[in-house]
């Protein structure tokens, strides 16, 4: 049987290796998910199959925003307000099958718009992500749904390819804009706003409600699966072109899509100028746990307020009269402690008188020390505690002397 060893250090729990790389791991996953959280709506890619600028499927236009970039026209996506600028330009927007007006409303363009309606249904197609399935058209209502207008859907029974002119505006000098094979054409009846272009049947394709805004009412002239078609990706691009006039950027707007970039405290703390006090903190912080890390161990026990034993007793009653002052008082009471002591020493009974001991004492003195009466008679004068340890230390040698112990 094994005998434990009691004066054995205690056993850490953790190393301080271990904890600090648990630290390191927890702060560097911790500020990972703050960076992430920060950037999650940049981070999103829109592979999911719907209708806006930042997907790939069938009824995306992610197509068209490339096309008109690498054409040398200036397009791009916006997650977020259209800046003022000089308000040139156009802002396509390309609103979710039932969408409502207010949702419209929120945008607050400062430029024309083009709204361009939605068509079709999908479901998503397990063979690739963030392609889709066409499962029908949708209800007329979830179409027009976003406008405050008295308009009526109306499509081709087969697929074919439109003509499409415009008698007068802007359009009207690239008239007339030929289209590839397109399923379930789709136009408008209205007795609102100004048609700028129509169908070979007369029916409209391209609206102009008022000053700013227009809406296009075949989504397969823009979206991916349009531009598949050399011909329907000309004509894209002049209608486009057209709409936007001779200057400024076409901006697709995807907020109403669900991709509104929001502004974010953590997101401000991550970018210039703030990222310098950022650090700065980080530092800090890194400091304070490189100075906690260096006190992990093993626990040490506490220290009993009072210590125990004689040793203890001895030294907690010495405490207590250095507080109260009281070191010359001992002096007397000293002297009575050798004086008992030296009786014992010589044979004398313990209660012999106080004048026969201190005789006895006096005979038993060797020559080179003083008369054990005279140390005693300097103890009442003792009044400093330099002249208290001066006279304990004649009377303990006086005392070995006495007794003859060499301690």
């Amino acid at each position: 049987m094994t005998t434990p060893d009691v004066g054995a250090k205690p056993r850490e729990t953790f190393s301080g290796r271990v904890v600090l790389l648990m630290l390191a791991i927890g702060v560097a996953a911790f500020a990972g998910l703050l960076a992430l959280s920060a950037y999650a709506p940049d981070l999103h890619d829109g592979l999911d199959g719907q209708g806006h600028a930042l997907s790939h499927s069938a009824i995306g236009f992610a197509g068209v925003v490339r096309l008109l970039s690498e054409t040398g026209e200036p397009a791009v996506a916006a997650r977020g307000p259209v800046p003022l600028g000089d308000a040139k330009g156009l802002i396509v927007v390309t609103p979710t099958p039932g969408a409502t007006p207010n949702e419209l409303t929120n945008l607050k363009p400062n430029r024309p718009v083009l709204i361009v309606l939605p068509k079709w249904r999908t479901t998503p197609d397990p063979r690739h992500l963030g392609w889709v399935q066409k499962v029908g058209l949708l209800p007329a209502d979830q179409i027009i749904s976003v406008l405050q207008r008295t308009m009526k859907v109306t499509w081709r029974e087969d697929p074919s390819k439109p003509q499409l002119a415009a008698a007068d505006g802007p359009l009207a000098s690239a008239s007339p804009y030929s289209l590839g094979l397109i399923d379930h054409f789709q136009t408008l009846e209205t007795d609102e706003g100004k048609v700028l272009l129509a169908d070979e049947m007369g029916r409209a394709v391209l609206v102009q409600l008022d000053d700013k805004t227009m809406v296009l009412s075949e989504p397969d002239i823009l979206n991916n699966q349009g531009l598949a078609n050399l011909t329907t990706a000309e004509a894209a691009v002049a209608i486009l072109d057209a709409c936007r006039g001779p200057q400024g950027p076409v901006i697709f707007d995807v907020t109403m899509n669900g991709f509104k970039r929001s502004r974010s405290l953590l997101r401000l703390a991550l970018e210039p100028p703030f990222l310098g006090a950022t650090l700065c903190a980080l530092a800090a912080a890194l400091l304070m746990g490189v100075h906690a890390a260096v006190r992990f161990g093993a626990p040490t026990p506490d220290a009993a307020a009072m210590a125990l034993g004689k040793t203890g007793l001895v030294e907690n009653a010495a405490i207590l009269i250095e507080l109260a002052r009281r070191e010359p008082a001992m002096a007397s009471r000293y002297v009575d402690v050798v004086r008992r002591a030296g009786a014992r020493a010589i044979g004398l009974p313990g209660g012999a008188a106080t004048d026969r001991i201190d005789r006895a004492l006096d005979a038993a003195t060797p020559p080179t020390l003083a008369p054990f009466s005279t140390l005693a008679a300097e103890a009442p004068t003792v009044k400093t505690r330099a002249d208290l340890l001066d006279l304990a230390r004649r009377l303990y040698r006086h005392r070995l002397e006495i007794a003859r112990d060499p301690n």
